[in-house]
């Protein structure tokens, strides 16, 4: 045998040796083990909105440790099938991450995080996500006949009741299917009905009759139990958050005719600016906001002594302040003027923006708003081009522009927004708007 293998077997037969051999293997396996390291810990759950209108980023933050110093990347699962990774950045800084999502839902946002040896952590707890979407286009048409005028929504959410101003009467919708389950002969016709109002209970709506009263429906049987004179002219009207009065502006009379509904008794008339149209309690009862045909300034009243305390202007010469409310949570109110829709805030009431409320302020002629119950959205009636827009509150951004039907006069929201009904005086129609 070659001596030089001979020599090559007899060390590896030395035991002295396999145990240097073992150990020299063993130290490899544990270099090479050290080198790759341990993950990063796992990040906790990503911080961010847990309530967000679609189409719209916003950031979320996440952050984690890695014991060895490792720079760290996340990678970000939006729940959407969707999913994004950041660059490396110094363990224990905060990375914040945006992104939108494209429908509503609810989606759980989790992240986890990986080192720059490829090592990763296990996904973090999920935060859970709402993404409010919004109606945007017509999924029923209701023929409801000549003219209809004024809508509102009971508080339930089952019934819309629409004014019909040629006909001298209200029609009553069913929202389960949209069907007309119901017409409501008004006294005294020809009244020629127009804006419309329900108490917070339900239990009774109240219809301004330009001819000079206000009736009031009892929505249990749709019977018309009292009328109230409050002077003709009689445009619009809206009831306060406790369902104690009514506030009815009486256009021909520059004045606030105030119905307490306990026993449908005139107890107060204030005095305002030449033709009101529209009135907007606040949430808390506190205040009111009145628009006029005829002028560009908003009236602030005082319920508590029925002052006025403010007088706000919100348009350009010629371009009369006309639908008016206020946001839910009573820190702004939104009122349209011309072509342009103009946002007061209440606590000082300065107009804070002001923008197209869906055309030109030469040719728009925006006639009615309703801000949606979770605040999210308003949608805002463009009489001359038979279209409503819809306005995203968060940033005041006009989101949308959904086609109705002819001349749409007024708005009314469901309680939950899934849905929001139009009357279309110039087409005797109700547009309904969803999903």
């Amino acid at each position: 045998m070659d001596a030089k293998k001979t020599s090559i077997h007899q060390l590896i037969a030395d035991p002295r040796l396999r145990v240097t051999l073992a150990a020299v293997l063993l130290f490899s396996l544990v270099g090479s083990t050290c080198r790759k390291g341990n993950p990063p810990d796992t990040p906790q759950a990503p911080v961010g909105p847990t309530r967000w209108p679609v189409g719209l980023a916003d950031t979320f933050s996440v952050t984690t440790f890695d014991h060895e110093g490792d720079r760290i990347r996340y990678l970000v699962d939006w729940g959407d099938s969707t999913q994004d990774s950041t660059g490396y950045r110094p363990g224990g800084v905060e990375v914040r991450v945006a992104h939108s999502w494209s429908s509503g839902g609810t989606f759980v946002v989790k992240v986890k995080a990986l080192d720059e040896r490829g090592n990763g952590s296990g996904w973090s707890n999920g935060t859970p996500v709402t993404i409010v979407g919004y109606p945007h286009r017509v999924v029923a048409t209701i023929p409801v006949g000549s003219s209809p005028f004024g809508v509102t929504v009971l508080p339930s959410g089952n019934y819309v009741y629409v004014t019909k101003g040629y006909t001298d009467s209200v029609c009553v919708i069913r929202t389960s299917d949209n069907a007309v389950v119901a017409t409501i002969i008004l006294p005294g016709g020809p009244c020629d009905p127009m804006g419309i109002a329900a108490l917070p209970n339900g239990e009774y709506v109240y219809v301004a009759c330009y001819l000079g009263f206000v009736a009031v429906i009892r929505t249990s049987d749709n019977s018309v139990v009292a009328t109230v004179p409050v002077g003709y002219g009689t445009w619009n009207l809206e009831t306060s958050p406790t369902g104690d009065y009514v506030y009815v502006a009486c256009t021909c009379r520059d004045r606030i005719a105030v119905i307490r509904t306990s026993d449908n008794a005139v107890v107060d008339s204030v005095p305002v600016e030449q033709n009101p149209v529209g009135v907007a309690p606040l949430p808390d009862g506190e205040y009111y906001y009145v628009t006029h045909i005829t002028s560009t300034n908003v009236l602030v009243v005082r319920t508590l002594d029925s002052r006025v305390v403010a007088t706000i202007p919100v348009g350009d010469y010629g371009e009369a302040s006309g639908g008016i409310a206020a946001h839910p949570n009573g820190e702004c109110v939104y009122v349209t003027s011309g072509g342009s829709v103009s946002v007061i805030r209440t606590a000082d009431n300065n107009v804070t923006t002001r923008f197209q409320g869906g055309g030109d302020s030469a040719s728009a002629w925006l006639t009615d708003l309703v801000v949606t119950g979770n605040g999210s959205y308003v949608y805002v009636s463009r009489c001359d081009d038979g279209s409503v827009s819809v306005i995203r509150t968060l940033d005041d951004c006009v989101v949308g522009q959904v086609r109705v039907g002819d001349n749409p006069w007024a708005v009314a929201a469901l309680p939950d927004g899934e849905r929001v009904y139009v009357a279309n005086k110039g087409s005797g129609t109700v547009s309904v708007i969803g999903y």
